[in-house]
């Protein structure tokens, strides 16, 4: 959804918790009444508009684990340990290491894309 950055951050931190005909639930920690009516109408019509059908939001409070931003997170931090075990196994890199007796400065470590 083309949404924008502030909507993007609150809502990518709910989770999906149900849905009957056009009414969609999101969990965590928030309470409506601190989102601003415009990044509120924004989304709805976002969500409106890509499911075809006007779409209300109801809230219940909880903790989420599955929210797009945990998500991302995680699949962030595989990419990271994949990443760095690469560099750790690969011999010619440990070749290299040993030769120049050289180290790797922390959070050096980049994944590609």
């Amino acid at each position: 959804m083309d949404l924008s950055a502030f909507s993007e951050a609150l809502f990518g931190n709910l989770e999906f918790s149900s849905h009957e005909r056009s009414s969609i639930t999101l969990k965590g920690d928030i309470d409506k009444s601190s989102i601003p009516q415009s990044v509120l109408t924004e989304f709805q019509d976002e969500c409106s508009s890509f499911f075809k059908v006007k779409i209300t939001l109801k809230f219940e409070q909880g903790s989420c684990e599955n929210s797009p931003s945990s998500i991302k997170l995680k699949a962030n931090n595989v990419k990271q340990s994949s990443a760095q075990s690469s560099i750790t196994n690969d011999a010619g890199i440990q070749d290299i290491m040993k030769k120049f007796n050289g180290k790797i400065q922390d959070g050096s470590i980049k994944p590609l894309d």
